[in-house]
Order: C-alpha cells, then structure tokens, then sequence
C-alpha cells in the first residue's frame, strides 16, 4: 500500500508501471541458429537453395550463429551475387 502512494505521490501511475516491466520483460529473444542448424534445415528455411549454398554463404560472411531472418539476408545476398565471367586472353 506505501508503494502504491509513493507512486501515486510521484506522478507515476501505479497501475502502468508494472505492465511496462512485465511487456520488457516478456518480450520474445531473438533465436539464434549455428551454420549446421541452418544448413540441415536449409530446404525449408531457404527454399530452392543447397545446403552447400548455405553452409559456403554463412562462411564466407563471417557467422558462426545467427538468426533466420538475417541468415536468409546473407544466403540471399550469396545467392544472387553477380558471377564474373572468364578472362579474355589467359592462360
């Protein structure tokens, strides 16, 4: 009850301040995956794309673990990377 009015003594209102921590406290954390999770899921997690794709695209960015979303940010990029094309007059 002292807490109530002390609060209320305040400004704060009593009633919003627990709701708030409570929303802080419940929000969702970000699931992370390692590069093998993600690459034995690649055939629902990256449709149309090898599991070789997504083990090479993970690699060659540097991760080790790291969520879906940005997973299919990387796998995305690596896939639709521009190839160079032969040199002319090599050997």
């Amino acid at each position: 009850m002292a807490n109530r009015k002390t609060s209320a003594q305040s400004g704060e209102n009593p009633v919003e301040a627990p709701v708030a921590d409570v929303g802080a406290k419940n929000a969702p954390a970000a699931v992370e995956y390692t590069i093998e999770e993600l690459t034995a899921g690649a055939k629902t997690v990256f449709p149309g794309v090898s599991p070789d794709c997504v083990t090479a695209a993970l690699r060659l960015a540097g991760v080790t673990k790291t969520t879906k979303e940005r997973a299919k940010e990387i796998v995305d990029k690596f896939v639709n990377a521009p190839v160079a094309g032969p040199k002319k007059g090599g050997n």
